[in-house]
């Protein structure tokens, strides 16, 4: 009797799930998308007319005329809500006058479909103090669409955000950190 115990008590801790399984569940690494590729300068060609059209007048004046490079901008493969077939990443710092300043970005992160149109905005572009990273994309809730895990860094830490869609909107979870 004890051994079947045991035996029960090793099969419950193997079918346990770990809080990080529980919340990426069917997710991997995001395939990233080269700039240098056709498939990445079409992409990032939009995404300068998305910024346009997105950013407040003060923050299209901020984001000035810097180069949208793979340091700044990343780009990868999915299949998001409503067509979106890219998910892009936006962190461009801004050069602080004063060195004490906390470092600020614009920043935020959109799907986007083949041509590099907009599709959703899942982080509003706009000057804040946290830049993002995609973490993780996957059908998480089994509805056919690619989910996103993300993380937002700023000076006083990192959180990590679950992003799934309701019809063609995208909805965000915290899972972690502060929101």
């Amino acid at each position: 009797m004890t051994h079947l115990l045991s035996l029960i008590a090793i099969a419950a801790q193997l079918a346990s799930t770990t809080p990080e399984e529980e919340t990426t569940s069917g997710m991997h690494p995001p395939v990233a998308i080269a700039h240098g590729s056709a498939d990445g300068q079409r992409v990032v060609e939009g995404l300068a007319g998305v910024l346009a059209d997105t950013l407040s007048p003060l923050d299209r004046t901020r984001l000035g005329r810097k180069v949208l490079s793979k340091s700044r901008v990343s780009i990868a493969k999915g299949d998001f809500g409503d067509g979106g077939t890219r998910i892009v990443a936006v962190n461009v710092n801004l050069r602080m006058k004063d060195p004490e300043a906390t470092q600020q970005y614009i920043s935020g992160i959109f799907t986007v479909d083949d041509s590099g149109g907009l599709v959703a905005v899942v982080v509003s572009g706009r000057m804040r103090p946290e830049r993002f990273s995609v973490e993780k994309v996957g059908d998480y809730d089994g509805d056919g669409r690619d989910d996103l895990v993300y993380v937002s860094e700023d000076a006083e830490g990192a959180s990590r955000h679950r992003v799934t869609w309701d019809g063609s909107a995208p909805k965000t979870t915290t899972l972690q950190g502060a929101s």
